[in-house]
């Protein structure tokens, strides 16, 4: 069902979803925005794109390659399993290959964004994938700017349980 609900949601136009500000407490699950990130190097927050969460978003001015990172370490109440997200504002000056880590009670594991395409989810997130993660708050979704070409752009991270981002998914499609 959360596979169907998905590919529904991503037929929908994401430029359409939702209004331009939307405050992180009014998203389910675990909201990290931008400014509850551990930065590394020289990032600048930002408005200038009118489609954020909560304060607005940072990016790395497509400078400093490899020199930035932005680490979020969310705390869970005990274990579980999540679909994490990350959100971010898509452009045409955008990096293509964002390097994303994360640390899960399974291991390490590493994506890489395309944040020229616009995030599928609600016109905000892209899903990092499915994760487990227990309450030692030892975890963490690190996010870099090491090899991209293109501004690096992130708004916040969302940690939902799996029901509940099975029932959000459900709801969005259902309209």
């Amino acid at each position: 069902r959360l596979a169907a609900a998905k590919q529904a949601l991503a037929a929908v136009d994401p430029t359409a979803a939702g209004p331009a500000v939307v405050p992180g407490a009014a998203l389910p699950g675990i909201v990290l925005d931008d400014l509850a990130a551990k930065r590394v190097g020289d990032w600048t927050a930002s408005q200038h794109v009118k489609r954020y969460i909560a304060e607005g978003y940072l990016h790395d001015g497509n400078a400093g390659k490899g020199s930035k990172t932005l680490t979020f370490q969310p705390e869970f109440p005990g274990p579980g399993v999540y679909e994490v997200r990350l959100a971010y504002s898509a452009n045409d000056n955008r990096a293509t290959n964002v390097p994303v880590s994360l640390l899960t009670f399974d291991g390490e594991v590493d994506r890489v964004v395309d944040m020229r395409k616009p995030p599928p989810i609600a016109g905000r997130f892209v899903s990092l994938g499915t994760f487990r993660f227990d309450g030692t708050n030892q975890w963490f979704v690190m996010v870099s700017n090491e090899g991209t070409e293109g501004s690096v752009i992130v708004d916040a991270v969302q940690l939902l349980p799996v029901d509940a981002a099975l029932a959000a998914e459900e709801k969005q499609v259902a309209g």
